[in-house]
């Protein structure tokens, strides 16, 4: 069951690689931040997480990933996403890109 929640993670964020595109860390750091992101969920520091503990890692995990997207997105580094950035990275009409 471990190994698919690892798994699980490996393969969100592999599949959202993309939303890193601006600074690209590197695979060590994409693991460092996530084993950052796991001890900070694991409260009773035993080194396994509780389904309660998990939860928190998914959130935390989850937060992250959109705090990278909202940098990629935010070319001007003012700190807000303007219409003009967020239409300016949309993907074109294609295979799992939705037409809106």
């Amino acid at each position: 069951m471990r190994l698919g929640r690892w798994f699980l993670m490996s393969t969100v964020l592999t599949l959202t690689a993309p939303l890193f595109a601006q600074s690209r860390p590197s695979a060590a750091e994409i693991e460092a931040e996530r084993a950052a992101l796991f001890a900070q969920a694991d409260a009773d520091g035993n080194g396994a997480l509780s389904l309660s503990e998990f939860k928190t890692f998914e959130s935390l995990m989850r937060d992250k990933i959109t705090e990278h997207h909202f940098d990629h997105l935010d070319t001007t580094g003012d700190g807000a996403v303007s219409l003009d950035e967020l239409q300016a990275d949309r993907p074109g009409p294609g295979f799992g890109h939705p037409p809106f």
